[in-house]
């Protein structure tokens, strides 16, 4: 068990009590099928949920994140003007949760730290060109 691991406790949905309450309901006669549907319908729920931490800071899953680094890596490789809604549909998201997901794991929304990264690059250049002026001189 690695040593910076957290519990996360989240409080009881209408929807997870409903999930619970079948499973307690039917206790008895429980078929082996029904269960793994039941399971399944808890996972699918936990999938698609974004659970905060104490501190504000939020959990994203695995693929949430991965869709955020593979927005990132297509607008640090493509420095001209991005489309949000090609991306959004390239990866299967809404617009809003891209823009959430990205300011809460970069710290910046996406247009904003595009333009930033495009200044950045281009301050580079001018500089790289001003020193292969001065040394021609």
């Amino acid at each position: 068990m690695q040593q910076n691991q957290k519990l996360l406790l989240v409080r009881s949905t209408e929807r997870i009590q409903h999930i619970f309450w079948e499973l307690y309901q039917n206790f008895d006669v429980l078929k082996e099928d029904y269960l793994k549907i039941k399971v399944l319908e808890l996972l699918y729920f936990l999938q698609g949920t974004t659970f905060e931490l104490e501190n504000g800071r939020h959990y994203y899953t695995k693929q949430q994140i991965e869709v955020v680094e593979k927005t990132k890596k297509e607008l640090t490789e493509t420095l001209t003007e991005c489309d949000i809604q090609i991306l959004c549909q390239k990866y299967n998201i809404t617009v809003s949760k891209l823009r959430k997901y990205f300011k809460d794991i970069y710290g910046k929304p996406i247009y904003k730290w595009h333009l930033m990264l495009v200044m950045i690059i281009q301050v580079n250049l001018l500089l790289h060109f001003i020193n292969l002026q001065m040394k021609s001189l």
